[in-house]
């Protein structure tokens, strides 16, 4: 190195174990750098030593590997600085992955069994994934309305056992383990007899939990189906690459010893969060039992066990090079001590590879705010917690020094609702995928409607898109005025312009391949002109669409002959299951408040730090259990949530708020988290008892008036207006825009049923036989005009569809006298001055002994508390219907018709249930009516009705 100036002013300021660090070029070399103490800059830094003082060592010779793409470009951009981006250029620094993927490049005699196979992006992976459940006949891993439930859960299994190197033979040996446990295991068993079981066999959770081990030796079948499968197409995933590079290195000596010679100094940032096969490859590096190996890391800091992380990895360093030099950084240069000491008394309990955690010393001196804030409830503790976030803004902090920080992605996004409906310019940072951004869904849908011309749904959607010439209100109004059945003929000679492009893009569909199409589409339309002339926020639309370009590439390359429409229905069937490679990651923007989950956050740093709904409810509580059991499920559990609150804790430089709400929105107390400081002053913030303006969404003008002819003409449903409780943008997409999704498997097998039930309760004076007959063959007709995808899948779900109509043939309920049968009713309303329709289809009134029973069938497997409410408002709603049609209705039925057995809940109609709706019905008309919408949980559709307001 020749130019060492801007090394030697940077090694000048380094404290003595930074000095070390730095100096200790031989050797194995353990760095435990906790928060704040500059890990990344002395690795840089250690780097340049490296070349400053060994004669012969080129910067070629030296290998960086990174867990993150962000931290690699962070590393290459700091020793540009020290050693000249020429020389930065030449030294190795990777991703573990990218590493590995240079090693079977460059290598290719090597891996010669891979020269013709192929790596497949997650799309395939998650199609190959289906293709294997598609052809699984009976198992518990498939359901009839529901065959791919199981298939997350599996993909991520499958990815595990790769990443931390366990073969299937070793997860099924776990498996039996599991099961001999739990045999054992006394209070999975009858203490005594009784109608349950007899003494000493296991009790029902024993049952299921034996149950769960049994799916998981299906998993382990499956898993071996797909990756044979995987192996006959000539495929490998992206887990893969890393196992397949560690085997060569492990089992190809002169590969070895070539990359040995070649990366004579080898440096692993943030070691915590290796997972088995990232430490693999790391030893396989190493030439003997000293070699030059850098890890730096800090165990305290390891929070992603969920994707194979292992604080013992660090154990496991120690324990193969005896010889390690352990270096700790204990001097933070990003908090103030009283952050760092509250911070540390987290760590008691935590285990630590030298013993002990040590303290860490800030730069910076004693001092620090922290304040710990008790609000009655989530409502009250957002309104406080904004209102501090403001104040602080007040007081000269930037908005991008604000963090406020989360467990859960939810509580995350309940949070930026509230501070931006305060007109805090907010950043709800972390991924960001297809359905959350309202112009990427556009676009989606636009490529789909120019695959599948009959599909004009789609086309429904795509005509929203920004780009277009004719202003938003023009084609909203259009949309309102038609019915999908006529909307490309109304399209011809409202907006020809439009329509024209879409039928010559239609044309190349047939003629081009499908990359060409998509060019064609992008630049035609104006959406690449859209997105290229775009605001901040429409330019971070950018990565997305190239990563739509990238998933069209991996595709063709699948299959070289696919056309347009079946790359566009392969890519529609992997978004039903949250592909994870088609999002961009956003974590902070000048100028705006960022919030954001612990996951996210680390190696972030603020000023002023909110760490919230600090519940033992919120952190404490056990997340969903995975469908399939896996030997990682539990592990560390207690340990990985004292990271995470140590994490969020030392991401605040100079003021820290920990707060909770003492109780929930039912008025029921809730624990603070355990693990909360005591101590802490009080912080006293004033709350708005009913924050409307938290609660209500101003409804642009054009969506207000497109709602109101929407209640004047097509009238409010009790389903429509469930939806409006739930969600208003998803209201009013669905509803007043009429947007539709593709038909699921349960709506088509729901519809059928009800179908079939009508078709045996019209034909009452005929024989029992000819009733059974036509029930069936209404169902049959109702499934074929579905368009679900036919194939054994189909099938499945026609034999579960004619099972359930034979479980509701069978059952007592036949004896009823129907008075209705699938009839339609509607009354008008008039609601400040204006005259809303309210209508409904009823299922079916039956005669009761002393009045009306109105009936709702449901195919749903489970009815939660969740559903009971919706549906009993849906009930309370047609009573009012039927009501004000003059008949005399007491009773409500909700019936559900399972393969199994029919199941009745009854519903309570009352004259307080009644008086109820009638208060809550003239409420939500008089929202809709003036455009002051309530705030509904969080939907795909926010965004969409955010474009009406510009």
């Amino acid at each position: 190195m020749k130019d060492t100036k801007a090394f030697d002013e940077a090694y000048a300021k380094l404290n003595p174990a930074q000095k070390q660090a730095v100096d200790t070029v031989e050797g194995p070399v353990l760095v435990i750098a906790g928060p704040g103490t500059g890990k990344t800059h002395i690795l840089t830094l250690r780097i340049a030593n490296i070349l400053k003082t060994t004669q012969d060592t080129a910067p070629e010779n030296i290998l960086v590997l990174t867990f993150t793409d962000s931290a690699a470009r962070t590393v290459a951009k700091r020793l540009g600085g020290l050693i000249g981006e020429e020389a930065a250029r030449k030294v190795g620094t990777y991703t573990f992955h990218s590493f590995a993927e240079h090693i079977m490049k460059e290598y290719p005699e090597a891996f010669s069994e891979y020269t013709d196979r192929r790596l497949m992006g997650e799309v395939e992976q998650v199609l190959l994934w289906r293709d294997v459940l598609e052809n699984l006949k009976q198992s518990k891993l498939r359901t009839p309305k529901s065959p791919f439930h199981y298939l997350k859960d599996l993909k991520s299994l499958e990815d595990t056992l790769t990443r931390e190197c366990v073969s299937i033979e070793q997860y099924q040996g776990w498996l039996d383990e599991e099961e001999e446990r739990m045999k054992d295991d006394p209070k999975l068993r009858y203490v005594r007899g009784g109608k349950g079981g007899a003494a000493g066999e296991l009790n029902p959770t024993g049952v299921k939990k034996i149950e769960r081990l049994e799916k998981g030796r299906e998993a382990a079948g499956l898993i071996e189906t797909y990756r044979a499968e995987k192996e006959a197409r000539g495929l490998y995933g992206y887990t893969d690459v890393l196992r397949i590079a560690t085997d060569a290195l492990a089992e190809d000596e002169a590969l070895r010893a070539d990359l040995q010679e070649k990366y004579q100094y080898v440096l692993a940032d943030e070691h915590q969060d290796a997972n088995a096969l990232q430490h693999a490859l790391l030893d396989a590096l190493a030439f003997d039992e000293h070699p030059n190996l850098f890890i730096v890391g800090d165990e305290k800091q390891a929070v992603f066990g969920f994707q194979g992380a292992d604080t013992t990895h660090f154990k496991t360093f120690l324990t193969l090079y005896p010889r390690t030099t352990v270096i700790a950084l204990t001097e933070n240069y990003r908090s103030y001590q009283d952050i760092l000491d509250l911070s540390h008394t987290l760590l008691a309990d935590l285990p630590s590879s030298s013993g002990e955690h040590v303290r860490l010393s800030g730069f910076r001196g004693a001092g620090g705010k922290m304040h710990l804030l008790q609000s009655e409830d989530p409502l009250a503790e957002r309104d406080q917690v904004a209102t501090l976030v403001q104040e602080a803004i007040d007081e000269g902090v930037a908005p991008h020094e604000i963090a406020i920080i989360t467990l859960k992605n939810k509580t995350a996004d309940l949070f930026a609702l509230h501070l931006r409906a305060r007109g805090i310019p907010t950043l709800r940072a972390g991924d960001i995928d297809l359905d959350g951004r309202p112009s990427i869904r556009f676009l989606l849908a636009l490529m789909q409607a120019i695959a599948n011309p009959n599909e004009n749904a789609l086309l429904r959607e795509a005509l929203l898109a920004p780009w277009w010439e004719p202003s938003l209100a023009e084609r909203a109004t259009f949309l309102r005025q038609h019915r999908d059945y006529e909307l490309t003929d109304a399209l011809a000679v409202s907006f020809p312009g439009i329509a024209g492009t879409i039928a010559h893009l239609r044309e190349q569909v047939v003629s081009l391949p499908p990359l060409n199409v998509l060019s064609y589409l992008l630049k035609d339309s104006g959406a690449r002109a859209f997105f290229l002339s775009g605001g901040e926020q429409v330019s971070e639309d950018i990565p997305l669409v190239r990563q739509i370009i990238a998933h069209v590439e991996d595709l063709t390359r699948r299959d070289p002959n696919a056309t347009f429409g079946e790359i566009m229905d392969s890519l529609a069937k992997a978004r039903e299951h949250e592909i994870g490679s088609i999002k961009t990651s956003l974590t902070q923007r000048e100028g705006q408040v960022t919030v954001i989950t612990a996951h996210k956050a680390k190696g972030m740093e603020f000023e002023r730090v909110f760490v919230t709904a600090l519940t033992a409810r919120e952190w404490e509580g056990r997340g969903k259990s995975a469908l399939v059991p896996s030997m990682f499920d539990s592990t560390r559990e207690k340990e990985e949530l004292v990271r995470l609150f140590y994490v969020a804790l030392t991401r605040a430089k100079n003021e820290l708020v920990l707060s909770y709400a003492a109780s929930d929105m039912a008025g029921k107390e809730q624990a603070p988290l355990s693990l909360l400081p005591s101590g802490l002053s009080v912080a006293e913030v004033e709350s708005d008892p009913i924050p409307l303006m938290h609660t209500v969404i101003d409804a642009p003008e054009l969506a207000r008036e497109l709602t109101c002819r929407y209640l004047e003409h097509d009238g409010l449903s009790p389903s429509a207006y469930n939806e409006y409780l739930a969600s208003p943008p998803t209201f009013f997409a669905k509803r007043v825009l009429r947007l539709s999704e593709p038909e699921s498997r349960a709506i088509a097998v729901g519809n059928a049923v009800h179908a079939a039930i009508a078709a045996y309760l019209k034909r009452k004076d005929a024989a029992e036989d000819e009733r059974a007959a036509a029930a069936h063959a209404e169902l049959s007709r109702s499934l074929s005009r579905s368009l679900l995808q036919r194939g054994d899948t189909f099938d499945e779900l026609t034999r579960h569809a004619h099972a359930s109509l034979d479980s509701y043939l069978g059952s007592e309920l036949l004896t009823r006298e129907a008075i209705a049968i699938e009839e339609a009713f509607s009354v008008k309303r008039t609601i400040d001055g204006k005259e809303i329709v309210l209508k409904g289809k009823v299922d079916a009134v039956f005669k009761g002994d002393r009045g009306e029973c109105i009936v709702d069938f449901k195919t749903s497997s489970t009815i939660d508390k969740k559903d009971a409410q919706k549906f009993e408002r849906q009930l309370a709603f047609y009573d009012l219907l039927l009501r004000e049609n003059g008949h005399e209705t007491d009773s409500a039925l909700i019936i559900q018709v399972g393969e199994e057995e029919v199941t009745e809940h009854p519903v309570a109609l009352t004259d307080e249930t009644r008086a109820e709706l009638a208060g809550t019905l003239d409420e939500v008309l008089r929202e809709l009516i003036s455009g002051k919408w309530r705030k509904g949980e969080p939907s795909e559709y926010d965004d969409l009705l955010k474009l009406f307001g510009t």
